[in-house]
């Protein structure tokens, strides 16, 4: 993590942490908001939820092709 993060005002600016399964993405997200005082939002807790409000069988044929 070479770049410092600028906390000494509050913005409405999002972070995005991707990469693969098991890359470390929510224990760097966990550490960051600890840190930092971010709220996390993680992606995998609300996918069911966001499934449900859309339409769920052309939307799940999709994202089991990936």
């Amino acid at each position: 993590m070479g770049g410092k993060i600028n906390t000494s005002k509050k913005t409405s600016s999002i972070y995005w942490i991707g990469g693969s399964t098991c890359a470390g993405k929510t224990t760097i997200s966990n550490i960051l908001a600890a840190n930092y005082g971010f709220r996390v939002y993680h992606c995998d807790e609300y996918l069911g939820k966001h499934i449900e409000n859309s339409n769920a069988q052309i939307l799940m044929h999709k994202f089991n092709q990936i």
